[in-house]
């Protein structure tokens, strides 16, 4: 019994941004520093960009 691919196609869908959300760039985010810390409630976490550009958050 042969198998069924799905098609597969070279264009990639395109995401509809999520209605409601905000969307923060993380230039305006940073101001040209490499880690900050975020207020929630009583706890402070501390958003950092790595050498590669990854996010990492850590309390």
């Amino acid at each position: 019994m042969p198998t069924v691919q799905p098609e597969q196609t070279s264009e990639k869908k395109e995401l509809s941004p999520s209605k409601g959300l905000q969307r923060i760039n993380s230039t305006d985010l940073f101001r040209g520093k490499t880690r900050l810390i975020i207020q929630h409630y009583d706890n402070e976490y501390f958003l950092q960009i790595t050498r590669q550009g990854k996010l990492i958050l850590t309390k």
